[in-house]
């Protein structure tokens, strides 16, 4: 990170070099308490003007449409509506550059709400408002960065407000500070800027103006103009060198040649400007060794002060000498590993750091142990017991050999179906299900031929749509049924499961009745089928119940069942063929003849002892008359008639 005051005579320099250059005109939506302080409006069309900006000043109070202009300056110092976050996020949209800039108030009052903004607030936590105090400073981060750009100083005013101890979303990007650390000036996102102080300066009149706004005779007119410029523009690097294209203000001269740019190192003698300084073949000592890159020799690194021809050579990973080698004759043993580079042992070519260690005695790897007993890799063997790949979990002496190209078991060999290619297709016997053919291997695309391709275990997967393990290709006559393939079993739904072309011999109609076979339980008799109305007592199962209707059944065994007349089908005593006795029981199955008929309607009935019940004068205790019955039922005629004797 390149640290340095605003005021430093580097960055004059650097200012100098790169200009500020007005682009075309630029509209700017200027979003500030205009109402109440208009002076705020003329100070920043002031400010703007002479670099070819129209400002359009908005009141804060109510939000408005911003699509139309390049760019918007949100300054609030009234009380600005929340809908300004919706406006702003449909201005991004529309590629027109926010620059949010301080005055004062807090998170909820300064930030704008809104659904759409929500998706742009660089704030993970908000700070607390204050002042700038006098004259305090500013710090440049990146020198190099478009909105710095002919920036060498400014300073706050006595009461221009600024936000500190917030904490920033850390995908943003701190171009300058304020002297005591807080953001002054920073890259939010693309299209995104904020300002930490407010757009007004000391030149403002009216009520506000005066010092305590930042200092005219500083360049913060020149940081608001590159800012909206950056914002509506966003410059990009195209050929990747780490600068900008200077066709938005960056300061790669070429952007097409990664080896131009700023911080390059000048070629002598070629005619180029390399370096984006606006000179040529400019012999200059940037690291003040003494040499520059157009001496002969030249430096090889003018960037290094200890790189320069005629140099000791030191183990330092440096052309310290500017001979084309580094740390030459510093490799003693021409392992490839000097001293400095960590070999341990630069008088032995197997000694160097990562090397293989052998039980010999000698820290092989430059590791600090010598024949190391460790178990690097925790499968029980180490490394001089015979574990040949210490590093490897899966090898070790006696493991099973695996399908891996590697000896696992320490033998010395790698079996012959790890390194044999029958068919040539890239894969060896052991990873590919069929070595005999050259498109059948790990990878291959499946087709839809009967045969697994890919090696996956799976035949034309991605072919079966109905997910039977069959698919068109290979006989599935109907690949939208799991249940219909080559040698399925027959199931009783009028399809060719089987996919053998035929239905089975159970799935047709021979009686017409609308069931086949295998629906129904008597395909011989259109009467008999599912639903079918079940005859009384005929024996027949109709509706194919699997069992007789109740009704049909003869429970008690009296030789009726309830549907062929049985009153009680659970008393034998009862039945149609039954006769009444006085039992309580319907005997006979014929309620005009129960025990409790009162027949002749005279309060008895023949099991209450009346001896006639078709005659209303004869019943127990009725008065004995002389008429040749037994009127009182007690078994004898007209007793006490015979007055004669």
């Amino acid at each position: 990170m390149i640290r340095s005051l605003l005021s430093c005579s580097a960055l004059l320099a650097l200012s100098a070099l790169i200009p500020w250059t007005a682009g075309a005109q630029q509209d700017v939506a200027f979003v500030t308490c205009s109402d109440m302080f208009p002076e705020i409006q003329q100070n920043l069309e002031d400010q703007l003007t002479p670099y070819g900006y129209t400002v359009t000043t908005y009141d804060d109070a109510i939000a408005v449409s911003l699509t139309s202009h390049d760019a918007v300056l949100f300054a609030p110092c009234g009380m600005p509506t929340t809908d300004w976050g919706d406006e702003f996020a449909t201005a991004l949209q529309g590629n027109t550059g926010i620059v949010m800039a301080t005055f004062y108030g807090d998170n909820t009052f300064w930030n704008p709400a809104g659904t759409g903004w929500a998706n742009y607030d660089f704030f993970t936590s908000w700070g607390m408002m204050g002042n700038m105090t006098p004259g305090l400073p500013g710090v440049i981060v990146d020198p190099y960065h478009m909105m710095m750009t002919g920036v060498s100083s400014f300073a706050g005013g006595d009461m221009g407000y600024r936000i500190t101890g917030a904490a920033l979303d850390p995908n943003t990007t701190v171009v300058a500070e304020w002297s005591d650390g807080e953001p002054l000036v920073v890259d939010v996102d693309t299209g995104i800027a904020w300002l930490n102080f407010f757009p007004a300066n000391s030149d403002m009149g009216g009520m506000l103006g005066g010092p305590d706004f930042w200092d005219a005779t500083t360049d913060g007119t020149e940081i608001i103009v590159n800012t909206l410029q950056y914002v509506s523009c966003q410059p990009e690097d195209l050929d990747g060198d780490g600068y900008d294209t200077a066709d938005c203000g960056g300061l790669d001269c070429d952007d097409s040649d990664p080896a131009i740019h700023p911080a390059a190192q000048e070629i002598c003698n070629d005619g180029i400007d390399q370096n984006c300084d606006g000179q040529t073949n400019e012999a200059d000592d940037a690291d003040g060794d003494g040499y520059t890159n157009c001496d002969t020799p030249s430096d090889c690194d003018d960037f290094e002060a200890d790189a320069y021809p005629g140099n000791l050579e030191v183990c330092d990973f440096i052309d310290n000498n500017c001979d084309g080698e580094i740390d030459e004759d510093f490799d003693v043993d021409g392992d490839g590993w000097t001293t400095c580079g960590g070999d341990c042992d630069d008088n032995v070519a197997t000694t160097y750091p990562n090397a293989a260690e052998t039980c010999n005695g000698v820290d092989d790897d430059c590791d600090g142990s010598i024949d190391e007993a460790t178990d690097d890799d925790g499968d029980g063997y180490t490394f001089c017991p015979g574990d040949c790949d210490d590093n490897d979990p899966n090898t070790y002496p006696f493991p099973p050999e695996i399908c891996d190209e590697i000896d696992n078991d320490c033998d010395g060999a790698v079996p012959a179906d790890e390194t044999w290619d029958g068919d040539g297709d890239g894969y060896v016997e052991c990873m590919d299900c069929d070595d005999g053919s050259a498109s059948i291997h790990p990878g291959a695309a499946e087709l839809c031929d009967g045969i697994d391709n890919n090696c996956d275990g799976l035949i034309d997967e991605g072919f079966d749509a109905d997910g039977d393990g069959y698919s068109y290709c290979n006989d599935d006559c109907d690949d939208t049924d799991a249940n219909t393939y080559p040698g399925a079993a027959e199931l009783c739904d009028e399809e060719d499961n089987d996919c053998d072309g035929a239905l089975a011999a159970y799935e047709f109609d021979m009686d017409g009745d609308g069931f086949i076979e295998c629906d129904e339980c008597d395909d011989t008799n259109p009467n008999i089928h599912p639903g079918a109305v079940e005859i009384c007592d005929d024996g027949i199962d109709s509706d194919c119940g699997d069992d007789l209707e109740d009704t049909e059944v003869d429970n008690d065994g009296d030789g009726y069942s309830e549907c062929g007349g049985d009153c009680d089908d659970t008393n034998g005593d009862a039945s149609p063929d039954g006769v009444e006795v006085c039992d309580g029981v319907d005997n006979d199955c014929n309620p005009g003849t129960d025990e409790d008929d009162d027949g002749d309607g005279d309060g008895f009935t023949e099991c209450e002892d009346d001896c006639d019940d078709a005659d209303a004068s004869s019943f127990p205790g009725a008065d004995e008359a002389c008429d040749g019955a037994d009127n009182d039922c007690d078994g004898e005629v007209d007793e006490d008639m015979d007055y004669d004797h």
